[in-house]
């Protein structure tokens, strides 16, 4: 038996529009403190994201490739009950997804990730992904509400 102490829990989950959002309003040259606040909770896992994000992310030709490529704990393939509800949100929302499968898409992943945890998602979506979390009671936050929920001050 391990007397090393647990990692603390997950706290948000990740959307790909926040990421985004947050390289383009708040890049990091501008606001270093941020992105060291944002990337300390990111590599003690107190935010968490799908592997799908990191797909979805992965296409890019800017910095944030290089970014999730460096955090690659912070991705995570569903869980057994994250993946039934994937399945149920595809079978509800047919049209969500690329039916062919070759283009990654992160919106069910992560909204399951939330719910199944219990813990809001970070998403700039304004959307699809937002009407079926609120349907769903999945609490959605922006950066700057994560900002102020961390009391964080620049």
């Amino acid at each position: 038996m391990s007397d090393a102490p647990e990692p603390p829990a997950p706290e948000y989950v990740l959307d790909t529009s926040a990421l985004i959002d947050l390289k383009n309003e708040y890049p990091e040259a501008s606001f270093p403190s941020l992105w060291m606040k944002f990337n300390a909770l990111c590599e003690v896992d107190l935010i968490i994201s799908a592997r799908e994000v990191r797909k979805e992310i992965e296409e890019g030709s800017d910095q944030l490739p290089a970014w999730v490529k460096a955090r690659p704990s912070m991705f995570l393939a569903p869980t057994p009950e994250e993946a039934r509800l994937v399945g149920s949100l595809q079978a509800q929302y047919p049209n969500w997804v690329d039916p062919t499968g070759t283009k990654p898409m992160a919106d069910p992943f992560v909204l399951a990730m939330a719910k199944v945890r219990g813990i809001p998602l970070i998403s700039h979506d304004k959307k699809h992904l937002l009407h079926v979390a609120r349907k769903m009671n999945v609490e959605c936050i922006r950066i700057p509400q994560l900002i102020a929920l961390q009391g964080w001050q620049f």
